[in-house]
């Protein structure tokens, strides 16, 4: 049966919930939109920070015993080496499971960046957050087989409330936590919880070297605030002489910013953290709707022109081969509801795999009529009518040579 969602949180409430920003096609019209979403985004920030602050530490979750947290080292590293025969084999029906779990937090977010279909309000998901509870039901069934878990894709993880004590009870079988976030919305009290959670890894998403830089895609973003904070987790971390959660200072290079790469680097090394570049994609907010070589002119003003820094320019032999998906075979994406999706991209309902979570993931859902389908695309094979799956989509319309 799938998973109950009676303790989703309700929809943003109409006044903290805009109407959406329109077809924004460069860095240029981002301004022009600014001042009439200042005071809504002001709201939402505020109503934000208020919710997410926990008011205890993390929940102490007690670590699996000996034996047992043995016997999933051994079924993950078993689970893992067979899982990439059948990758390379392109097997349909699958003995593993997944090894890398994602799951969404939530998918609200405070900022509006135009070529997000949360930033948008393209997607038609509702609007909620992961329930501790849900959790632990869905962790239980695929957490024993993962290596990793990510804790982000369609929102801003610090708007979960319960994302410490998330972390904590993942945490329990050794599995390496990530997340990433804008940084806007870090306290003192969350980085504290942030860090005696046990998350492994945080990536920041910088996207700027200004104010006036950096908001031109995180709309809504305070570039002080965001950089502030970075600075406030590594300084947490050695109050509490820790080494964890690893900080990764992510610079998304567009054509706005991309003369900002170097003095980005700087920073990071200044600061002492990891330093990990991002080229940005063209097809995050209308992803599986037309080709992608129409996008090219659509959204040319968001490329940056140098093929380094373009993923577009950079991998033109891509044209003549693509690899399987791994994510059909290695990786899959559940919602903040239990929805389960075939990769990060996905943010319609009509391109879900399940609309909800069921305890019999593996028959059901892993080797269910979608993900089945889905693998045979890479075998030539087109799937059944009545069955569309995205991927056969995204195959025809060029989308997957380029989203990794």
């Amino acid at each position: 049966m799938p998973a109950e969602t009676e303790t989703a949180t309700p929809q943003v409430p109409t006044v903290l919930a805009p109407q959406p920003m329109g077809e924004i096609t460069d860095a240029r019209s981002v301004a022009e939109k600014m001042e009439a979403w200042k005071p809504s985004l002001g709201a939402m920030e505020a109503q934000a920070i208020e919710a997410a602050r926990p008011s205890r530490d993390p929940m102490k979750f007690p670590p699996l015993p000996g034996h047992k947290r043995l016997w999933y080292r051994i079924l993950r590293w078993v689970n893992k080496k067979v899982n990439k025969v059948e990758y390379k084999l392109r097997r349909r029906v699958l003995w593993t499971m997944p090894h890398v779990i994602v799951v969404d937090p939530t998918n609200q977010c405070q900022l509006r960046c135009p070529l997000c279909a949360t930033g948008t309000f393209k997607s038609n998901h509702k609007r909620g957050k992961l329930q501790l509870e849900f959790f632990q039901k869905l962790w239980d069934v695929v957490g024993k087989y993962a290596y990793q878990l990510h804790l982000y894709n369609w929102g801003e993880p610090l708007l979960n409330d319960q994302l410490f004590d998330i972390i904590s009870y993942a945490k329990r079988n050794a599995v390496k936590v990530f997340f990433s976030s804008n940084m806007n919305l870090l306290t003192e009290e969350m980085a504290e919880k942030l860090v005696k959670s046990g998350c492994d890894e945080v990536t920041c998403a910088v996207d700027g070297m200004s104010q006036e830089s950096y908001e031109q895609y995180r709309v809504g973003g305070d570039w002080q605030k965001m950089i502030d904070n970075i600075q406030l987790l590594e300084r947490k971390k050695k109050e509490l002489s820790s080494k964890t959660p690893k900080i990764i200072f992510r610079f998304m290079v567009m054509r706005h910013n991309a003369d900002e790469l170097k003095k980005a680097k700087e920073m990071a090394a200044l600061f002492g953290v990891s330093f990990r570049k991002k080229t940005v994609r063209i097809d995050m907010a209308d992803f599986g709707e037309g080709s992608i070589w129409d996008k090219f002119e659509k959204y040319k003003n968001w490329l940056p022109e140098d093929a380094d820094n373009n993923r577009y320019k950079k991998h033109p032999e891509r044209l003549q081969e693509v690899d399987p998906c791994q994510d059909l075979w290695m990786r899959t994406f559940i919602s903040w509801d239990g929805a389960v999706s075939p990769c990060c991209n996905v943010f319609n309902t009509r391109d879900y795999f399940s609309p909800g979570f069921e305890v019999d993931f593996k028959a059901r859902i892993w080797n269910g009529p979608k993900y089945t389908a889905a693998r045979a695309v890479f075998r030539g094979v087109t799937p059944e009518k009545g069955n569309f799956v995205v991927c056969d989509g995204c195959v025809k319309s060029g989308n997957n040579i380029w989203v990794s």
